[in-house]
């Protein structure tokens, strides 16, 4: 019962935390079609501000196109018209304020640029702290129920999670990335420990940039943190890469592998069943052949071989395309088509029903 409750309370976060992705990429989209309006938009204003320094830049009598642009602009000390830079800089920035005016204002624009490319790209990952929130002390309650072990030399997400149960009572915007903690040791002592949080180990680019203030070194967004720590906790879970103690779904399955003593006394027949030699320097050189051969057979086959590309020294396999069906295949699928009966799903379901009573 232990342990299936364990397996339970690991699905339960895993799911969770899908949950809470899917929100985020849900909330992504919609936000893409609030927004769509009003990137077109900032696209027109952006096609006036153009106008504005074209018609500034191009004489009257100069037809406006590429060809009265670079005549201006390949005039070094003066404007259109033969007139100072200074005289079409100013006229320029007249006309771009005044599209800038009537199409809601510096202040207004800023905003609004500001709303629209904060979720430019497919980055969804800020979103993602708003639906972490209300499910915050139950994530942490999941995860301090259960015994982590990592099932590999890489602890950089584990070593991220300790941190993160050290901080769990801080409710500052920003956290350090190091911190030290006082623990009780098993002589009862008070023990300093140092705990610290490398997400340029695990974090993605995406991730990194959410997390990290240029203007706040050594100091992380601790809402965004949490949020990572347990979405890249949930896919290790999930990978095997770190394992629950006393766990059936999830355990360590490195643990579950036989060991070399209870293998050696079963080699011999394994070997003999499989064909291959027990001794080792004949089992070496066994391979060494198979790969050889192996190796020349590709290399013979290499010239007709279509499939098959070295690229800067890569062996690199392309997609095989599909051939067109011959004369005789579709000829046949005919065939098939006229000799099977069309039949409804309604008439089966009625025969068999009246077949087996």
């Amino acid at each position: 019962m232990r342990t299936g409750v364990r397996d339970d309370v690991v699905t339960m976060f895993c799911r969770r935390m899908a949950a809470i992705h899917k929100k985020g990429r849900d909330q992504l989209e919609t936000l893409r079609e609030v927004h769509r309006a009003e990137s077109e938009r900032l696209l027109g204003v952006f096609g006036d501000v153009l106008d504005g320094v074209r018609e500034a830049l191009v004489p009257a009598e100069q037809p406006i196109g590429q060809e009265g642009i670079d005549a201006a602009a390949n005039t070094p000390e003066s404007g259109a018209g033969g007139e100072g830079q200074e005289v079409v800089a100013e006229r320029a920035g007249r006309l771009v304020l005044k599209a800038l005016e009537e199409a809601g204002g510096l202040d207004a624009l800023a905003a609004a640029h500001e709303a629209v490319s904060a979720h430019h790209g497919n980055n969804y990952l800020p979103l993602l702290e708003v639906h972490y929130r209300s499910h915050r002390s139950a994530l942490f309650t999941l995860v301090e129920s259960i015994d982590l072990e990592s099932t590999n030399a890489e602890r950089s997400v584990l070593d991220a999670v300790e941190y993160l149960h050290a901080q769990r009572g801080a409710r500052g915007a920003f956290v350090p990335d190091q911190v030290s903690v006082e623990w009780t040791g098993p002589d009862g002592e008070p023990v300093t420990v140092r705990l610290s949080v490398d997400v340029d180990a695990f974090a993605s680019a995406m991730w990194r940039k959410i997390l990290k203030d240029p203007n706040r070194p050594g100091m992380l967004v601790r809402r965004h943190l949490e949020v990572c720590v347990f979405s890249y906790l949930a896919a290790e879970l999930r990978s095997g890469d770190i394992a629950v103690a006393g766990s059936d779904s999830y355990a360590n399955l490195h643990t579950q592998l036989m060991s070399w003593e209870e293998c050696e006394p079963l080699a011999e027949t394994f070997c003999a069943e499989a064909g291959l030699p027990t001794d080792a320097a004949e089992l070496t050189g066994h391979y060494q052949q198979l790969l050889a051969e192996i190796a020349a057979g590709v290399d013979a086959g290499y010239p007709g071989n279509t499939d098959l590309m070295l690229e800067g020294g890569r062996p690199v396999l392309r997609r095989r395309k599909g051939t067109e069906r011959s004369k005789e295949a579709l000829k046949l699928e005919e065939a098939v088509h006229d000799r099977l009966p069309q039949r409804d799903l309604l008439d089966i379901l009625t025969r068999t029903a009246y077949q087996l009573g």
